[in-house]
């Protein structure tokens, strides 16, 4: 990567510092959906479901959408 190339890169980063997730674009796409489903974002999601894995204090496992059909 050239240094105008990484320049524009670096701008290009978001403000707040973020940690990189790597997950193939169609399960992101149904991950948002199902999240959107049960009125929440995959980012919270994420970090409750990161909350109860540390086994912080009051942290639950976040709640899954309802897939049943009639």
């Amino acid at each position: 990567m050239g240094i105008r190339s990484y320049t524009r890169y670096a701008e290009a980063m978001p403000k707040t510092p973020t940690t990189p997730l790597r997950i193939d674009r169609a399960t992101w796409t149904e991950f948002g959906e199902a999240a959107a489903a049960t009125g929440t974002d995959r980012s919270k999601l994420l970090r409750e479901f990161i909350d109860w894995y540390l086994r912080r204090p009051g942290a639950k496992l976040p709640k899954r959408p309802d897939t049943t059909t009639d």
